[in-house]
């Protein structure tokens, strides 16, 4: 057995590298995705209360801001209500400024999130 010493050593520097990234990917892919998930509800929302007359088009817009203030990044954000019978919001985030690492190539283009409303 005292030859086998060295062979934990070696394995786990073939096994750890390829672990620690599957770890950091899950962990990058579940903060990208909770962050869409929180733009579509906050979105939906804003639309929904600028629709119905509870808030104006700059609350709205300050209503987005306010409830993604937590995320180190920056939002572009519109809320329209220049079309009639329409109320349409969106916000977008380059995916390489909402990334908790960043790894170049795969992040790539914007996380965006809108929604379209009638007025009531």
């Amino acid at each position: 057995m005292p030859n086998q010493r060295g062979a934990t050593a070696v394995e786990m520097a073939f096994i750890l590298p390829v672990a620690l990234l599957l770890v950091l990917g899950t962990i990058q892919f579940g903060g990208l995705l909770y962050l869409q998930h929180t733009m579509t509800s906050v979105v939906k929302d804003v639309v929904r209360r600028v629709a119905v007359g509870d808030l104006s088009a700059i609350q709205g817009r300050q209503m987005i801001e306010d409830q993604l203030a937590d995320w180190p990044a920056t939002f572009a954000v519109t809320v329209d209500t220049s079309i009639p019978d329409e109320i349409e919001a969106s916000i977008s985030v380059p995916r390489s400024d909402a990334a908790f690492i960043n790894i170049g190539y795969f992040l790539d283009g914007n996380l965006t999130a809108q929604a379209t409303m009638r007025r009531e």
